[in-house]
Parts: structure tokens; C-alpha cells; sequence
């Protein structure tokens, strides 16, 4: 049985992620949201970070038909 879809995957579903880094110094954070998803963003120490962050509460977001068996 073939997996289901998930957004680290090429899907036929695209989503933007928006990136901006916030604060200065020692209080410098990056936010990733994707556009698509009301209320799905996440924070990271680097612009990495936040990207896997974001991916994961997509999938969380988009329920078990986009996670990977």
C-alpha cells in the first residue's frame, strides 16, 4: 500500500512559506508560516530550524491523510 502525501514530499499541492527574521542580537529569531494554513507558523534559532518546525505543523494541521505511513 503506497504512502500518503506529506509536505516534505513533491506533491501536487504546493505551499508558500513566508520567512522573516525577527529581534536583534541575542533575542534574534526566525518565524516560518505558510500562507495557506491560518495559524500555522512556528519559530526556530535559524531560518532551518523554523522551516522544519513549520513543515511539521503542517502536517499536523492537515491531518493524518497527509502523513506519512
Amino acid at each position: 500500500m503506497a504512502s500518503a502525501p506529506s509536505l516534505s514530499e513533491d506533491t501536487a499541492t504546493s505551499y508558500r512559506i513566508l520567512l522573516v527574521r525577527t529581534g536583534e542580537g541575542p533575542d534574534l529569531a526566525w518565524r516560518a508560516d505558510v500562507d495557506e494554513l491560518p495559524n500555522c507558523s512556528a519559530r526556530g534559532a535559524t531560518p532551518e530550524e523554523a522551516v522544519r518546525r513549520v513543515w511539521a505543523a503542517a502536517d499536523r494541521a492537515l491531518g493524518p491523510q497527509h502523513e506519512q505511513v
